[in-house]
């Protein structure tokens, strides 16, 4: 519930301890990066602040290589498209743009849809981002910077740091 700073889970939607502690990690994960671009990003999730710190600039090249590995005609047709879509109106999107091109709409669906999506992320592991990462290397690793940027306690080995390794 954005309105009042609160992680609701549905108990039908999850299946026993563990499930909900995923649920909840991940779910947390997201508002703290989602409030953090919030700072730097336009509303639309496009245009990033020159004010921005290294990590969240670290964060925008990986959504911009993200975007470069993609065909140009998918990247058109989701930019094209993008406004109907969010607004649950006809659109020209295929099942394969939904499954993987739907991250390059914007920083916010980028960061969403690369937390979710078993099929997103396995489709970043593939897509090189330097010579020694894929693209979901450095995801999960901006990641990380970011909350440790606003959390110290999380340091490279602790049980922190490796339970967002399970991103």
């Amino acid at each position: 519930d954005k309105t009042k700073n609160k992680i609701i889970i549905d108990s039908n939607q999850v299946r026993g301890e563990e499930s909900t502690a995923r649920v909840f990690i991940h779910e947390a994960i997201h508002s703290i990066t989602k409030r953090e671009l919030d700072k730097y990003y336009d509303a639309d999730g496009l245009v990033l602040s020159e004010n921005a710190p290294a990590h969240v600039k670290a964060l925008d090249s990986v959504w911009q290589a993200f975007k470069q590995s993609l065909p140009v005609e998918t990247l058109t047709r989701v930019q094209e498209n993008k406004s109907n879509f969010k607004n649950k109106l006809p659109h020209t999107l295929t099942a394969e743009d939904l499954d993987m091109a739907y991250g390059a709409m914007d920083i916010f669906e980028f960061v969403s849809v690369a937390m979710e999506s078993p099929v997103f992320q396995t489709e970043m592991s593939k897509q090189p981002f330097n010579e020694t990462q894929s693209i979901w290397e450095k995801f999960k690793e901006v990641i990380i910077k970011i909350l440790s940027s606003l959390n110290p306690e999380i340091t490279k080995g602790s049980i922190a740091e490796a339970s967002l390794s399970e991103i």
